[in-house]
């Protein structure tokens, strides 16, 4: 954890030192995984978590009756989604609260964010192997498909805006990767053709849109992978 008063800080929360944050909201509220002592046939189970930093107080996550659970992100009423395992040993996504519990996510077992309005976004995965992007609504059970560019026939949502924006990433058909924006759950764009000042850069995926509309993701420059911030 890293702040710019206190600089850096070791969070060391697992058996055999494993923990990995994947996300913290505004309230300090951090979330991730890390080696629990659970033990399924004699191994060490990874587990979700939750974690006030302000209050340093640590929250082991459930799962739906099956051995590991992974949290991914965490929006700012400290709603928490993620993947996990149910008794038969099926992956489903999940939606974390305090005050409902883990309740699993229909059709989408791979969910990436989840805004202050309760909109998660993410992926499945079809019977061939192909990867398509989904928006939940969390608090009315509706799950969205969301559309591909023409020509696409595989891709990711990966974070998401209050504003009904997300984005993520498609593959067009010779199997090369875009960055990609949903404006709402009906209109999609390649985030290369709208950008004024691309140069020589590859931008191949999205990772997160704020409520400033600002995009973050990775691409590649003179053949280097690099990261990247698009203001509007």
């Amino acid at each position: 954890l890293w702040d710019s008063v206190t600089g850096t800080a070791d969070l060391d929360f697992g058996l055999r030192g494993f923990t990995r944050c994947f996300d913290i909201n505004n309230n300090g509220v951090i979330t991730g995984l890390f080696t629990s002592e659970f033990v399924h046939n004699l191994t060490l189970q990874y587990r979700a978590f939750v974690y006030h930093s302000r209050s340093n107080t640590f929250r082991e996550l459930p799962t739906l009756g099956g051995r590991e659970s992974k949290a991914t992100a965490i929006n700012n009423n400290n709603i928490v989604v993620g993947t996990t395992y149910d008794a038969s040993g099926g992956q489903q996504g999940f939606v974390w609260s305090y005050r409902g519990g883990m309740v699993a996510i229909p059709g989408m077992r791979y969910p990436q964010d989840i805004n202050d309005n309760g909109i998660v976004v993410g992926y499945d995965i079809d019977s061939s192997g192909l990867i398509h992007p989904y928006s939940y609504d969390f608090f009315n059970n509706l799950l969205t498909p969301l559309p591909l560019p023409i020509g696409y026939p595989a891709g990711s949502a990966n974070g998401n805006n209050c504003f009904g924006q997300d984005v993520g990433y498609g593959k067009d058909a010779s199997g090369a990767q875009h960055a990609i924006l949903w404006s709402d759950i009906n209109t999609v764009t390649v985030i290369s053709t709208i950008i004024n000042n691309a140069g020589s850069w590859s931008i191949t995926g999205a990772s997160n849109i704020n409520d400033l509309q600002e995009i973050s993701g990775t691409g590649k420059i003179n053949g280097l992978r690099r990261a990247y911030k698009l203001t509007p």
